[in-house]
């Protein structure tokens, strides 16, 4: 089974910041993080089978790319998944390392929690925390673009169309792939077209060991419905109904699968 020894402490439950807040200072928001209190928080972490709990790294949320100092793009991620699987780790015992994006959502107690804003400060977090972590599971949905220039204040009207040009942002989820050595991956595809097919490259491109389909229906819901794909594309499992009953099948199924099941 897949598991490392425990030892990194329990972080209070965070306060959660409000919408202004994050919009009066959205180029440099603050991540709140409790340390950990033990001496080798920093060690790389031992990776055998027989010895549990896990240290898992999730992301959760949305991300924001400002266009000026008060709009922004980003998308309708409650952040619902990636909490629930937090809390379900939780309730298996494991170390959880929660790094998300502004949602409406109290960390759950006992975590450790980072809270960022834009895709650049959750790609610099999470590639931070994750050799210290034995496995991502990766639920954000991330902000694919950004602008080329933000503008400094206020977007004036003009009485007409506007263009402005944006550039991709950079890939999270490939970032911590390229970086996995002899830790595990496990993404979410969220696709409309060509859903299968589409979460199958997902899952070879950003060199996953699974991945998890979903719909977008899945944006906002309190339900979901999923399919678990491994890295031979296999189906391993479909679960639907509440995001907390999927989210503890996930954790009960990873807690299953050994630790050869990471290659």
């Amino acid at each position: 089974m897949l598991g490392r020894p425990s030892g990194a402490g329990k972080c209070a439950r965070p306060r959660a910041e409000s919408a202004q807040q994050e919009l009066r200072s959205p180029e440099s928001p603050t991540p709140r993080k409790t340390r950990r209190a033990d001496a080798d928080a920093d060690a790389a972490p031992l990776r055998s089978p027989k010895i549990s709990p896990m240290r898992i790294l999730i992301t959760a949320g949305p991300t924001r790319e400002y266009l000026d100092d008060v709009r922004y793009l980003s998308n309708g991620s409650s952040g619902r998944m990636g909490y629930a699987i937090a809390q379900a780790a939780l309730n298996q015992g494991w170390q959880v390392v929660l790094v998300s994006g502004p949602v409406e959502l109290s960390a759950p107690p006992g975590c450790e929690f980072h809270q960022v804003i834009t895709t650049a400060q959750m790609k610099e977090a999470c590639e931070r925390l994750f050799p210290t972590c034995d496995g991502v599971i990766a639920t954000a949905a991330v902000c694919d673009y950004k602008p080329v220039v933000r503008v400094t204040g206020k977007l004036k009207k003009v009485g007409g169309p506007i263009t402005m040009e944006m550039i991709e942002t950079d890939d999270v989820l490939a970032g911590l792939g390229a970086i996995k050595e002899q830790r595990w991956v496990l993404g979410f595809a969220l696709e409309a077209q060509n859903p299968r097919e589409n979460a199958l490259q997902k899952l070879r491109r950003k060199n996953c060991n699974w991945i998890v389909l979903n719909s977008p229906t899945a944006i906002g819901s309190e339900e979901n419905s999923v399919e678990l794909i491994s890295a031979s594309g296999e189906t391993v499992a479909n679960w639907s109904g509440p995001k907390s009953r999927i989210a503890t099948s996930l954790i009960t199924w990873l807690s299953e699968q050994p630790a050869s099941g990471r290659a």
